[in-house]
This record gives structure tokens, C-alpha cells and sequence, in this order.
């Protein structure tokens, strides 16, 4: 039988896939680290901390020590630690090598607080739609931070869908999107055909009426679509929107965005 394509029997390690739960057979890939193909010094201590105590975990400067294979053994160590609740990995370079820690936190029980600034990373469409999925499917995260990002998203519709999905499903109560850059200049209206069934579906875009929580609209995008969210603390410090080519979004002219949000 075909586990993978079925979805009776979860087998993640066998796959290197795990499913969403309740997602009908939709699945994330799955950050393993195979120790016959790691040699690295922190292979043994992203094993080790896996399965200690340790709740906390930060590092300094990790783009400069820290490789790819390095990158999935620590986002395998966050999937199976049942204390680590709080990383900061700050400054890596690029979406792709935050990706096995976004996806890792889907799979996480016990993960709180994830701080990932950057001033470098940009993320694309497919790369936001998988880091959203995972985000949202994740139950004990409560503080986000992701401090100058830029995403350069394409497709318009479809990343407010996303974007409302997490928001309206998501447990966060502390976002942090300080000196962000929403690129949208250059986006159009696609045909959501890049990642379909069974490994991701775009969202339903209709919000879930049982969430309590902030109710916001998006006056002015989306067609003013309505979001529930679960999030009390918005930071929100310069952030962009670049909507058109040529005009970019800023202070004052994010007040049709942001009426609604928490104080």
C-alpha cells in the first residue's frame, strides 16, 4: 500500500514527508537529517539537544557556521524536541535556508517563540505558501518574528488567501513584521497550479465563524476580505507595501490596511 499517496498510515521518516492533520492527504516535506550523510560537529549536538530538557536555543552569526545539512539537522532537531520552545536564528541569508526551520515548526509540539529576522531573505511565492501552511497547522507557537523580510509575491489573490488562512487559523498572538517589504509591484492573478493536491491545496478563503479572536478587514485589498485573528500584539514599524511600480505604501498610507487591526 501506498502510504504516501493514501494517507491511512503516517510514516514520515520512511518519506521524508509528514501529513496536515484534517488535510485530507495533503503533506509538507519533512527536514530529516540522515546521519550516514551528515558529517558534521553539529550533528551529535542538535541530536543531543533533541532529546534533552533544553527549552531555549539562540545563535550568533549562524550564516557564517552553519551549512545547509546543518540547517535540516537542526529544523529535525526542532520537529522532535518536546521542551524547546523558544530559537532565535537570526540573519541567514536566504528563504531557503530558513525553509527546514518553517517546515520543522509545523511538525513541532512544542515550539513558542521563533525569531528569525533577516534583512536579506525574499521570499517568493511557492516558498510562502509552504512556510504559511506549515505555520498554520502548528498549535503551540504564540510569538513570530520575522524583522526585515521582503516578499516578492506574484500572485496577488492567492497570497491573501494564504495570508488570511494563517491569520484566521494560526495560534500567534505576537507578530512581528518590523521594516517588512511587501512587493506586490510586479504580481498578477494566477491560476493556483503551482502546488496542488495532494502535497499542498490553496485555502478556502472563507474564514472559520467559531475563531475568537480580532476581526479586521483588509479595506482596499482583496476586496475588503474579512480575517479573523487570534493575534493581540501587531509590530508593525515601516512597514512597505510596494503595490504598484513606482509607489510604495508607507506610514500614513497603510491606514486603510491597518483601521481594523489590534491596538
Amino acid at each position: 500500500m501506498d502510504h504516501l499517496n493514501t494517507g491511512t498510515k503516517l510514516l514520515p521518516v520512511s518519506r521524508g514527508y509528514y501529513f496536515i492533520p484534517g488535510g485530507k492527504g495533503q503533506r509538507l516535506p519533512l527536514p530529516l537529517c540522515i546521519s550516514g550523510q551528515h558529517k558534521s560537529v553539529f550533528h551529535d549536538l542538535f541530536c543531543s539537544i533533541a532529546n534533552s530538557p533544553l527549552q531555549s536555543l539562540t545563535f550568533l552569526y549562524p550564516s557564517l557556521y552553519l551549512s545547509v545539512g546543518d540547517l535540516v539537522c537542526l529544523g529535525d532537531c526542532v520537529r522532535r524536541s518536546k521542551h524547546l520552545t523558544r530559537l532565535k536564528l537570526p540573519n541567514l541569508k536566504s528563504i531557503e535556508s530558513y525553509m527546514p526551520i518553517l517546515l520543522a515548526v509545523g511538525g513541532s509540539n512544542a515550539i513558542q517563540t521563533l525569531r528569525i529576522d533577516s534583512n536579506t531573505v525574499s521570499v517568493w511565492d511557492k516558498a510562502f505558501q509552504l512556510a504559511v501552511t506549515s505555520l498554520r497547522h502548528n498549535s503551540t507557537l504564540r510569538t513570530l518574528s520575522l524583522a526585515h523580510w521582503t516578499f516578492d509575491l506574484q500572485d496577488k489573490h492567492l497570497a491573501t488567501l494564504y495570508l488570511q488562512d494563517l491569520l484566521t487559523h494560526s495560534k500567534l498572538t505576537d507578530l512581528n513584521l518590523t521594516q517588512c517589504t511587501f512587493d506586490l509591484s510586479n504580481g498578477v492573478t494566477m491560476a493556483p497550479t503551482l502546488l496542488l493536491p495532494p502535497l499542498l491545496a490553496p485555502p478556502h478563503p472563507q474564514a472559520s465563524p467559531q475563531h475568537h479572536g480580532t476581526h479586521w478587514g483588509a479595506a482596499g485589498g482583496a476586496g475588503g476580505a474579512k480575517m479573523y485573528t487570534g493575534v493581540k500584539i501587531f509590530k508593525l514599524s515601516d512597514l512597505r507595501f510596494k503595490e504598484f511600480p513606482g509607489f510604495l505604501r508607507k506610514g500614513y498610507l497603510l491606514m486603510p490596511y491597518l483601521r481594523n487591526f489590534p491596538k
